[in-house]
């Protein structure tokens, strides 16, 4: 990590923290214009996770509002400053086009990073593009495309795997996973199952504690499978409740993170309440933590201690020492 880094304002908060705290994180440049994407909507909108580069010292967030813009937004900790990259090439503007839905999108769980090769990619609702992001030079490029089947998933989550180099993409039609290795032409049904999971608005987590990748739940479903190392995969405990991107209710949970010291799973609600589940096995438990307010996203800090949420109306961000 970067000395820059390790010297910043964000690992000097997070320095002061006791464990199990939350914190609120001055941070003057993350504003509601940053997560405007217009027509009264923001980009946090059905989404839950963020992407942290430690290598980089930066934070990453793909998203948008319901049938309004899309938008990359980033936070250079070096410096302490949020900021949104010139938009996509494909970028347009939904409310100049016949079908809206071509131009729109929401972040679900549809990003994830390459951090060896600085890429960060993204797949967008409904659609079968692999979208690759530049983080060094800002490029933009697509990857192979999705094989038809698991591109019918609308809203499910795109995780890389660093221990097994591999980008994976949880099928929920097929319930399976399919995985493609950089460089690659085509994806791959690497576990084909049927491995049980929701219809929709599906989760993923990379654990890299454990080289593992854990997938499943959506829409009506606890279901939650973990994808080791070696590749096979096992039924991972199950959660106490349901997750939801946009719940209707506060005890449902949105966010599904990691703890990046211990590598257990993190279960966040807006009703106030964290649960973890042991990464080292074990069921699920409620923490002592209080959650201060509705929080939309979680970062994970890799080599920081922390996880870094973020949260609209008004915009804020908050750090959580587990």
């Amino acid at each position: 990590m970067p000395v820059s880094c390790t010297q910043s304002v964000l690992a000097q908060t997070i320095a002061t923290m006791t464990a199990g705290s939350f914190q609120k994180l001055a941070a003057p440049t993350f504003t509601d214009a940053l997560l405007d994407a217009t027509q009264g909507h923001h980009i946090f909108e059905y989404a839950y996770k963020g992407l942290w580069d430690p290598t980089r010292c930066r934070a990453w967030f793909w998203g948008g509002g319901h049938l309004s813009h899309m938008r990359l937004i980033g936070y250079d900790a070096t410096v302490d400053r949020w900021s949104a990259p010139p938009n996509a090439p494909w970028w347009c503007d939904p409310s100049q086009v016949a079908n809206p839905y071509q131009c729109s999108s929401h972040g679900y769980g549809g990003e994830t990073l390459d951090e060896q090769r600085g890429v960060l990619y993204l797949r967008t609702f409904n659609s079968s593009t692999l979208h690759r992001y530049d983080v060094v030079d800002g490029g933009w490029s697509t990857g192979p495309s999705l094989p038809q089947s698991p591109a019918s998933c609308i809203a499910t989550t795109l995780e890389y795997s660093a221990a097994r180099d591999r980008l994976y993409y949880v099928d929920c039609t097929e319930q399976a996973m399919w995985s493609l290795q950089p460089g690659a032409t085509a994806w791959v049904k690497e576990a084909a199952g049927p491995f049980a999971m929701g219809p929709y608005h599906d989760y993923g987590a990379y654990v890299p504690q454990q080289g593992a990748v854990y997938f499943g739940l959506g829409n009506g479903s606890t279901s939650l499978w973990k994808l080791d190392a070696d590749g096979g995969v096992t039924a991972a405990p199950t959660p106490p409740r349901e997750f939801h991107p946009e719940p209707s209710s506060s005890m449902t949970f949105r966010i599904l993170t990691v703890d990046p010291v211990s590598g257990d799973l993190l279960a966040v609600a807006h009703a106030g309440s964290v649960f973890r589940m042991p990464a080292g096995g074990g069921a699920w438990a409620q923490t002592s933590a209080t959650v201060p307010r509705k929080l939309d996203v979680a970062i994970p800090l890799w080599g920081m201690g922390a996880v870094l949420f973020l949260a609209s109306n008004p915009a804020e961000t908050w750090l959580y020492r587990p």
